[in-house]
């Protein structure tokens, strides 16, 4: 009431600018087993230099990853595991995949695109670094042949033991040997075991009563071991027509973040206790939230862009892991120009199920446009601004908006003949109709079935309507008596558009 502003809030933070001296790759550890994955991604000298400070520069950053032994380890992207082909630009973190015992070593190159930036100190125009990667077999019996499999829990863990006679059977556990004693609990022989704060191991056994009066028993070992690093799993697995590439997540989807704890020697752990950070670099392209399950989070793609995201280890800051998120279109073709009334959109994306099967189309809301939900064929019917959804239940949900233009202004083009005569199986002529400036009221290339849709089921010419006049009164005649006219859409014939078709009287 009085006129004066009113603070309720405020707040203020530093930013510091510095530009990178060095960079090294972290990898959490040094001596992997076979057949394991572990993290590894571009750091600064300092702890604070984390991807955050340069992942998603502008000008961007060139990474170049390589490796001195193929046979030994794959080093692959991010997001491999979803089936995306993630660009150089800005692909700070890769994942190492173990394969066969050796020694090699692993390379990263950053390059900035100008030099003239100054994002690297003394205007360097690229720093690198490398470190060594030791792969040893997993221990394993030869003789008998079976597998040594045993449970690995952090500290002040718990894990509820399920098996297939539960219901079926009286299914019992308990712990024979601990060392030391207080290392791993047992509660009551109903499968709960509790693991204490400190590391060893023991031997647990599981008996299972048959109500026929057999029993069954299962022996094996729990490790109680410290969490060393963290890993980052994105899913579901994208498909794509002939495995064609994506470079980033379809806007719309909902991807599942799983967090994934290893031991020092790359053993995944089946129980952990650890209390998780997530951040993001902005806030305004991923909505985050809780999966149902735990360490998982559901991340829904609403706007294009690059996000960063770490996921780190309250009390040690040092065990994280970095990602970058990014999203864009997946549905053709390029809207950009603008779209008006009577325009045919034929929409189509690479993506696919399982069994190389295309999803539904849907429109919201429906009065704007007119779409076959096979094959993606759309017909601008009304001004205003529409979404079309490509949805493959169970996978993804992707969508594109639409506007369009609130008047249409129609602008005729003779065809190729400009006179009619009566002359027998003499041709008509043909009077395109262009609904905008673009010249055609066709977007994008069609496929057979959308060819069908178009001709058999959205008829755009149905929506148009022909008449002929003489422009002069004199004649008592009307022109309607001489001419035969009627509306066409034509792919084959021209530009794909719109026409009125003239042809003579008989």
């Amino acid at each position: 009431d009085t006129g004066k502003v009113i603070v309720f809030s405020k707040g203020q933070v530093e930013l510091e600018v510095v530009q990178l001296r060095a960079v090294r790759i972290h990898a959490p550890a040094t001596r992997l087993i076979t057949a394991t994955k572990m993290p590894v991604y571009v750091m600064g000298l300092t702890s604070t230099l984390t991807p955050f400070s340069f992942g998603n520069a502008n000008p961007g950053l060139i990474f170049h990853w390589s490796m001195s032994k193929r046979d030994v380890l794959d080093l692959l992207p991010r997001h491999s595991e979803v089936s995306l082909q993630v660009l150089p630009e800005n692909n700070f973190a890769m994942v190492v995949h173990t394969k066969a015992a050796g020694r090699t070593s692993i390379k990263v190159t950053v390059q900035c695109l100008n030099v003239s930036a100054g994002q690297f100190e003394g205007n360097m125009a690229e720093l690198s670094d490398e470190v060594q990667i030791l792969v040893f077999d997993k221990l394993l019996l030869f003789s008998p042949e079976c597998p040594a499999e045993q449970i690995l829990m952090s500290t002040n863990s718990q894990l509820k033991l399920y098996t297939n006679r539960e219901g079926a059977a009286l299914v019992s556990s308990q712990i024979l040997q601990c060392f030391p004693n207080s290392s791993v609990i047992e509660e009551h022989g109903h499968g709960l075991l509790r693991a204490g704060a400190v590391t060893g191991t023991a031997v647990l056994e599981v008996t299972s009563l048959e109500l026929f009066g057999v029993n069954q028993t299962v022996i094996t070992g729990v490790r109680v071991a410290p969490v060393s690093y963290l890993r980052i799993s994105t899913s579901p697995k994208l498909y794509t027509i002939s495995s064609t590439s994506l470079v980033a997540f379809p806007l719309g989807m909902a991807l599942t973040l799983t967090v994934q704890f290893y031991d020092n020697l790359g053993e995944k752990f089946h129980a952990q206790n650890t209390q998780l950070y997530l951040a993001l670099n902005r806030d305004d392209l991923l909505l985050i939230r809780p999966g149902n399950k735990n360490y998982t989070y559901i991340a829904q793609a609403v706007n294009r862009g690059v996000t960063l995201l770490g996921i780190w280890d309250e009390k040690h800051p040092g065990m994280a892991d970095y990602i970058h998120v990014p999203v864009e279109h997946v549905i053709e073709p390029d809207l950009s120009k603008p779209i008006a009334v009577g325009d045919v959109i034929c929409f189509s994306t690479p993506l696919v199920n399982q069994e190389g099967e295309p999803g539904l189309w849907q429109v919201s809301p429906t009065g704007i446009l007119e779409t076959d939900p096979l094959s993606g064929a759309a017909f601008v019917k009304n001004a205003g601004t529409a979404t079309i959804f490509h949805d493959i239940p169970g996978i993804v949900k992707t969508y594109r908006e639409v506007v369009v233009n609130g008047s249409s202004r129609l602008s005729l083009h003779l065809g190729p003949k400009s006179y009619l005569t009566n002359t027998p199986n003499s041709s008509e002529v043909w009077v395109f109709v262009a609904t905008s400036s673009a010249g055609t009221s066709l977007r994008g290339p069609c496929s057979p079935s959308q060819v069908y849709a178009i001709t058999n089921l959205l008829r755009p010419e149905s929506h148009l309507l022909c008449q002929v006049e003489f422009s002069s009164t004199v004649l008592d005649i009307p022109a309607s008596k001489v001419f035969h006219v009627r509306s066409h859409f034509s792919i084959e014939k021209g530009p794909p558009q719109l026409s009125c078709d003239n042809s003579e009287a008989a």
